[in-house]
């Protein structure tokens, strides 16, 4: 039971050490600065992850096609 207790106390000082790190300004978001290794493998799987799950999914017309995309160019610049 006192195992559980350290785990999870463990994990409450993590959690706020984490939230002080990210939301005090000590992490830098400016592109002009390579992330993290840890953070960038951490993208790319996301980001795989959510293309893999969303691209079962078809476009709703065909987005190729020359006459649907002046057709929206034309909307948009009437409509704004």
């Amino acid at each position: 039971m006192r195992v559980l207790a350290a785990i999870g106390i463990l994990a409450i000082l993590a959690a706020i050490v984490a939230a002080v790190f990210f939301f005090g300004g000590f992490y830098r978001v400016a592109a002009n600065e390579p992330d993290p290794g840890a953070v960038s493998w951490a993208l790319e799987k996301i980001r795989d992850a959510s293309i893999a799950r969303s691209a079962r999914f078809s476009a709703p017309s065909d987005l190729d096609d020359v006459g649907t995309v002046q057709a929206g160019a034309r909307a948009f610049s009437q409509r704004g």
